[in-house]
């Protein structure tokens, strides 16, 4: 698995998993907007990372209004 820098942000590559064969995934960098976490990846890594946090950073605001 490629280790993905700032330098490769922008950049497109076809990557091979065992799921398939995404063509032309750009690299992108995301920051959660609540916890300033960030990752530098595909974009579909990328959104993967940002519903984590949605649904990490929701249920924490849950529990938050119960405690």
């Amino acid at each position: 698995m490629k280790e993905y820098t700032e330098d490769d942000i922008g950049q497109k590559f076809t990557i091979v998993t065992p799921e398939g064969t995404y063509i032309e995934q750009e690299i992108v960098r995301y920051t959660c907007f609540v916890c300033g976490e960030s990752m530098i990846g595909t974009i579909r890594s990328a959104g993967g990372f940002a519903a984590a946090h949605k649904i990490y950073h929701e249920e924490e605001l849950q529990l938050a209004r119960l405690g």
